[in-house]
């Protein structure tokens, strides 16, 4: 019996080695893949943060586009709104609407007169009383 039971521990106690060391080998395995998908798992979220950030930057951006378009084109309107209220516009006392048009149709001049009227240090249609700065 001693033989026999000799002749079966030592297969017994390989096969057991043998077990031991695979599960000690799948261990390390899984713990690699495990920290291989952490690694790619955070790299994809830093690159999904960095994303975020810039459209929320180029969100502010377009923001801030938007309401300086809308200041100075409310201004342009305003300025416009201005031009129509003051009605007719004397220049070299000749009556002018606001294009430097003569009153009863007579175009002649009206080049002339619309240069003087931009030169004249009013500001007029050129934009400058409406510049925000």
């Amino acid at each position: 019996m001693r033989t026999s039971a000799r002749l079966w521990r030592r297969p017994l106690v390989a096969a057991q080695l043998q077990s031991e060391e695979t599960r000690a080998n799948a261990e390390k395995q899984s713990q690699a893949i495990v920290r291989d998908a952490e690694v790619r798992a955070k790299a994809v979220v830093d690159d999904l943060q960095a994303q975020a950030s810039t459209v929320q930057q180029t969100l502010i951006q377009l923001k801030l586009l938007e309401e300086d378009f809308r200041f100075k084109f409310r201004a342009l309107l305003e300025g416009y709104l201005r031009l129509v209220e003051e009605g007719p516009i004397l220049l070299s006392g000749l009556a002018t609407d606001a294009l430097g048009r003569r009153a009863g149709g007579d175009s002649r001049g009206t080049r002339a007169r619309r240069q003087s009227y931009l030169g004249d240090g009013r500001g007029g249609c050129d934009g400058s009383r409406h510049r925000a700065g």
